[in-house]
């Protein structure tokens, strides 16, 4: 019923010529929202106040089917420079579509429909650039006003999801690094600042720790996901910053923040600067996010001994594991004695090398000749001719597809140079490894985007952006 009424009234405004006085817009906009009202509901996506029906799937698609409206409401609604003064009946207008956006990413973000029409909306209407406009000169991320707070949250859920949809499907350079680029680092400095105080006063504002994006009532679901959709877009602009230098990297750094000994205690028990750490590092220096790493390695050494019986708490070498490595079988020895450790791996491991005659050779391995074992190890289970590991074009590895070739056990073996790499971490031992980009996101948990497929396949990645930017027939 509602989808009908909702197709017949977008009908009824196309035979009207679609066109409509600003002072119009915010009214029909209003009544769009009523019409989707009872399909989207007011409750938790997934949850008892929405259910996920069919008829809210077909809502989607008749909006996500008129995108000439929606790109010419956007046209109408939202200023087209820094310039354009909003007056009342636009300013309505615009509140009134950044809200309505924000309840479809709300409650369906994922739908194909609704990615189609925001992309239609980021690219031939500059969505991201007009909605930078309006918020720099009308919005103020640090207000306590609750209506404000409420705005900004729907702005800050628009504004990330279109900014990181469109980081997704063209490169850095057509963003920010040509001649008609769609946004300058003027303004992608302001966008992380602005984002930055609203996560700070929100942060502050509900006292919010860790433990309250993993459940509780002090944040709601729709804080919760302004919240995620926020520290996603930082962490994206942070890790395209490290590649270009867009910004100044202080932009992303919160004042007064630091990694002093208060700041580690409270990220011990998890509190505020808990949050911060796992949620948004960028807050802090390098130096600092560099000593928070090493002060968590040291309270996870100081845990695992702590289950140890109390004289190997007072000498650690005691559960010393001593392993026995042929010279010319490093990879074979080392996975079939260290691998079987798991955990164990976090207490002192020597090494005991045995030459080509079969002698043990002379030395006590006071540290020196564990670290001779791991440069010997990755010089082996790293070298593309052993076939775990393929090469881009940079000379950058990534496991290599085949690898079932090498050995039946290929799974093992990479469990096995994760944890050859981690211990070296843990140990505070340098292994020369270039890892390929698009590998080290994948191991961090993030998503590849189009960019990152250079870093696998330049030519392909090539050929791909000139077809996208191809005005004749691809037939041809």
């Amino acid at each position: 019923v509602h989808a009908a009424m909702l197709n017949n009234f977008l009908a009824l405004s196309r035979s009207r010529g679609g066109g409509m006085e600003p002072g119009a817009l915010g009214s029909f906009i209003g009544l769009l929202d009523a019409l989707l009202a009872p399909c989207l509901g007011s409750g938790e996506p997934g949850g008892e106040g929405l259910p996920q029906s069919a008829e809210t799937a077909e809502v989607v698609s008749i909006l996500a089917g008129d995108l000439d409206m929606w790109n010419a409401l956007s046209k109408s609604i939202l200023p087209g420079s820094r310039e354009e003064i909003l007056d009342g009946k636009k300013l309505e207008g615009t509140v009134a579509l950044v809200s309505l956006l924000s309840k479809l990413v709300a409650h369906c973000g994922d739908a194909q429909p609704l990615v189609v029409l925001l992309t239609s909306l980021a690219f031939k209407v500059h969505l991201l650039e007009r909605l930078w406009f309006y918020a720099s000169a009308s919005l103020d991320p640090t207000s306590i006003s609750d209506q404000d707070q409420d705005h900004t949250a729907d702005f800050i859920v628009v504004l990330c999801t279109v900014h990181v949809l469109r980081l997704q499907i063209i490169s850095d350079r057509e963003h920010y690094q040509h001649d008609g680029a769609l946004m300058g680092s003027q303004d992608l400095d302001g966008v992380v600042v602005f984002i930055k105080n609203f996560v700070s006063c929100l942060v502050d504002g509900r006292g919010l720790e860790q433990e309250d994006l993993e459940g509780g009532d002090r944040l709601g679901w729709r804080d919760r996901l302004c919240f995620l959709k926020a520290t996603d877009h930082l962490d994206k602009l942070h890790e395209q910053n490290g590649r270009h230098r867009l910004v100044s990297e202080e932009s992303f750094h919160l004042e007064g923040l630091k990694a002093d000994d208060a700041f580690l205690r409270e990220a011990d028990a998890g509190g505020r600067a808990g949050l911060v750490c796992q949620r948004c590092p960028y807050f802090l220096p390098f130096h600092d996010r560099v000593r928070v790493f090493r002060h968590f390695l040291e309270r996870d050494r100081e845990a695992f001994y702590s289950g140890l019986p109390p004289q190997v708490r007072m000498n650690p070498f005691l559960s010393a594991k001593t392993v026995t490595i042929r010279r010319k079988y490093v990879l074979e020895d080392g996975y079939a004695q260290l691998d079987p450790l798991g955990p164990g791996l976090k207490a002192i491991v020597r090494i005991q090398f045995v030459n080509e005659l079969g002698e043990d050779e002379a030395g006590v391995d006071g540290g020196g000749l564990f670290k001779d074992f791991l440069e010997s190890l990755a010089a082996t289970a790293f070298d593309t001719q052993y076939g775990f590991f393929r090469a881009n074009p940079e000379n950058k590895l990534y496991p290599n597809p085949n690898s079932s070739s090498v050995s039946q056990d290929h799974l093992n073996f990479f469990r096995f140079f994760g944890r050859m790499v981690g211990k070296a971490v843990y140990e505070g031992i340098l292994v020369d490894v270039p890892f390929a980009e698009f590998f080290l996101r994948k191991i961090r948990g993030k998503r590849n985007d189009f960019d990152d497929l250079r870093f696998l396949d330049q030519e392909l990645h090539g050929n791909l952006c000139f077809l996208r930017g191809y005005e004749g027939s691809v037939e041809d």
